[in-house]
């Protein structure tokens, strides 16, 4: 094949295939921009954005006016916010695991990772989330949640996680 015609061939296939590089195992790659506890968002939300606009706004929202906006390249990326919301303590962790792409589905897995009996935690209200690039695509997203309980054993050894799904 030449080059030419390989080029071609990997722009159909990007076009058909929404533009999502899929690695072998069925899943698409993702670069965290922020991840933390701490935003201006309250809500339980999950979500894309795929403009610059959208961007712009949700980020005045999520970080406020001192924090730079993040660059975004909205002709080849989109964003995906997990966010779990306001939780009445800190322990709470949101973390994007995984994102799969099979027929033209795109599906987003993520843990909240919560403070099981015995932890110690601060007397906060927190608001986790993560959020990501990918590349772009015109699938809606399905978000997946996968509850992970922190075991905090009483005698102080370190921390295990649970898995509760």
């Amino acid at each position: 094949m030449t080059f030419k015609s390989a080029s071609i061939a990997c722009a159909l296939l990007a076009w058909f295939g929404h533009g999502t590089p899929v690695d072998a195992d069925g899943t698409a790659g993702f670069t965290t921009i922020a991840q933390g506890d701490r935003s201006g968002i309250t809500s339980d939300r999950q979500f894309a954005i795929r403009d610059g606009e959208a961007w712009k706004a949700f980020w005045l929202a999520h970080a406020g006016p001192s924090e730079p906006l993040p660059p975004v390249d909205f002709r080849s990326e989109m964003v995906v916010v997990v966010h779990l919301g306001t939780r009445p303590t800190g322990g709470y962790a949101a973390r994007i695991t995984r994102i799969d792409r099979e027929s033209g589905a795109l599906t987003v897995h993520y843990d909240e990772q919560k403070p099981g009996a015995g932890c110690l935690v601060p007397q906060v209200l927190t608001q986790p989330h993560h959020i990501v690039t990918m590349p772009k695509t015109r699938a809606d997203p399905v978000f997946v949640k996968h509850e992970r309980i922190e075991d905090c054993a009483a005698d102080h050894s370190p921390p295990a996680l649970i898995t509760v799904s």
